[in-house]
């Protein structure tokens, strides 16, 4: 399978790489060196070479399609052209060409294609084999987000060959544990297993949020995916994949996904409307898990190839058709609790998305959704539960999870936003609301009104440092610092650092921008080792906060051969001496741009002054 080695440094040494962003747009007309918008690359084969461990490569909509193998060689027949993923690097389609962050795009309006549709346009036989081949390790900091992957052809009749595997995605390394986001994987085929997917043993990626829809599997296994690998499927739609009914196998190999040897789980998962009649089968000592999904108008089967070798499938809060439901377990599969046996009610029309009616709605079990780990909304949270669904829309749209892959959301509704302060009360509908949380009211079959609620509760954490000083932790708030001991406020203090005129015991008052307020609890001070009044006003120091150096500018009647200059840090640990001739010496340069970001204090003789570091 190697067809070379792929050397990369150790992950702990990729964490040295600076973020890099690659531009790619098949439209520009600029220097074409990826450095920006204008001058993006036109050709996605071209920011792949040049791509380093670190760096986002963004692509703007269009169709793009491969121009050489994954050993970047061009002179090759198109069959054997592919686009490779380069291991940790983010890989983001779904751009107008405009965008300054990556939240700002959008996928689902601006389609971004990677087709395998070469040579004679129309005509599958010179196609590209495999759209995505990976053939190297990949680490979970390489992703492949944003796109339309189509039009792969692994039709080769060869048995001994990789060529008949994965026309969609093809991963054929062991150590592949590679991120797949926001994907549609379309009009692929393969003759021996997975038209859309197809990965080997040892492989632990994570699709999220993809549609595996109308693919193609001729002769052996798996007709959009065959896993090997120990890989999870999170909301994902796989449907209306086609198997050739005229195969002469029978059993798990007509089936839409195989797991083969491998464990393979799929949270949140809809499968549907299978030319074969089969979603999920299972062989090998496999072992699937499937939660919180629909198969609907096709079977789960389990299929020994040999009878050694039994597999298992568990199965817990799903909708699975013709299993008999969790009261009355018809089905060899292990029924965990909480399945139901039902039609689901989809829109129709090639829609997977439920009904009003559907009894998929609020079925789900809110512990079985992922932590968003790898940050599926780039709202930078990892540690919230997965937030959306595979539309984009809210995971979580009535308090519980649905069924499946979609979350219903009613055709008409009404969201009213509300604040209130930690221990406050408000009514909504004739009912009182003191906790944080999205609230329904529904008014007809498929309308509804969501409140959304939110708890503002001041930040009162304080950290007391070096020489009796505090400081708020809480940031764009107002605040008031007071005497515990006769609960005077110092009202000309609203900075977040207080420095203390003389021991005592003091607390902060935290009022937030909604007007909510709170109290810290109070500190003890008994050590002013500098005071206010210590902090010299005749010396001056600029620029401040500094970022590189900082200039110290000194009094003319300090005069002294022998003076020394000491730079604490917030614990009073000195990082900086040095020894002046202030009779000479009237203004000092110190480099402090190799000093860590936080609060300073300058002491010279008993002056001290207090400088930030950027």
């Amino acid at each position: 399978m190697k067809k070379f080695l792929l050397l990369t440094l150790a992950i702990s040494c990729q964490l040295l790489f600076a973020q890099n962003i690659i531009y790619v747009n098949h439209a520009a007309t600029g220097a074409n060196d990826g450095s920006s918008w204008a001058n993006a690359y036109a050709d996605l084969q071209d920011a792949l070479e040049a791509a380093q461990a670190g760096d986002d490569i963004w692509v703007a909509q269009g169709t793009y399609y491969p121009s050489k193998d994954i050993n970047y060689d061009a002179n090759v027949d198109t069959k054997q052209m592919s686009f490779a993923m380069i291991d940790s690097v983010g890989i983001y389609g779904g751009f107008a060409g405009t965008e300054t962050i990556r939240q700002q795009r959008d996928w689902r309006l601006n389609l971004t294609k990677l087709s395998g549709d070469l040579g004679v346009i129309g005509d599958k036989t010179d196609n590209s084999r495999h759209v995505i081949y990976n053939d190297w390790a990949l680490s979970n900091q390489s992703v492949l987000d944003g796109f339309t992957i189509r039009d792969g052809y692994a039709m080769t009749v060869v048995v001994s060959t990789d060529d008949r595997l994965g026309g969609g995605i093809l991963n054929t390394d062991y150590s592949i544990s590679a991120i797949f986001r926001n994907l549609k994987i379309t009009r692929c085929s393969a003759y021996n297993g997975g038209g859309a997917i197809f990965t080997v043993e040892d492989n632990r990626s994570t699709f999220y949020n993809c549609q595996i829809i109308n693919n193609y599997g001729a002769f052996v296994g798996g007709a959009g995916i065959v896993c090997v690998g120990d890989d999870t499927f999170i909301n994902c739609v796989i449907g209306s994949n086609t198997v050739n009914s005229n195969s002469p196998v029978t059993g798990a190999d007509l089936a839409d996904v195989l797991v083969n040897y491998g464990t393979v789980r799929f949270i949140g998962c809809t499968f549907a409307n299978c030319s074969s009649n089969r979603a999920i089968a299972s062989a090998n000592k496999a072992v699937v898990f499937l939660v919180n999904s629909i198969i609907s108008d096709s079977i789960l089967i389990r299929e020994e190839a040999f009878p050694s070798n039994i597999s298992s499938v568990y199965v817990s809060n799903s909708l699975v058709r013709y299993s008999g439901g969790s009261s009355n377990w018809a089905h060899d599969a292990t029924d965990l609790g909480g399945n139901i046996d039902t039609n689901a009610y989809f829109v129709g029309a090639g829609s997977f998305a439920v009904q009003s009616i559907s009894p998929a709605i609020n079925a789900g079990l809110n512990d079985s959704i992922p932590m968003d780990i790898h940050d599926l909304d780039d709202d930078g949270i990892t540690n919230e539960l997965l937030p959306l669904d595979v539309n984009g829309t809210m995971r979580i749209a009535d308090g519980q999870v649905d069924l499946g892959a979609y979350e219903y959301i009613p055709a008409w509704a009404d969201t009213t936003f509300q604040t209130i302060c930690n221990g406050d009360s408000i009514i909504f509908d004739s009912s009182y609301y003191a906790e944080g949380g999205v609230y329904k009211q529904s008014y007809a079959p498929d309308s509804a009104k969501y409140f959304s609620l939110s708890i503002d509760t001041p930040n009162t954490d304080v950290q007391a440092w070096f020489g009796g000083i505090l400081e708020a932790k809480a940031d764009s708030v107002s605040y008031r610092w007071v005497d515990c001991n006769d609960s005077t406020i110092n009202f000309g203090v609203t900075d977040k650092i207080f420095y203390p005129s003389q021991p005592g015991s003091y607390a902060v008052i935290i009022i937030t921008p909604n007007g909510c307020v709170d109290t810290s609890a109070c500190f003890q001070v008994s050590n002013i080792s500098l005071p206010e009044n210590a902090l010299d006003k005749e010396i001056s120091i600029y620029p401040n906060p500094s970022k590189d150096v900082l200039h110290v500018v000194l009094p003319k009647k300090m005069v002294s051969k022998n003076t020394g200059l000491n730079v604490l840090d917030v614990n009073g640990k000195i990082i900086l001496q040095k020894q002046l001739d202030t009779s000479r010496d009237r203004e000092i340069t110190l480099d402090v741009k190799h000093f860590s970001k936080g609060i300073y204090f300058l002491k010279i003789e008993d002056r001290v002054l207090r400088f930030v570091k950027q």
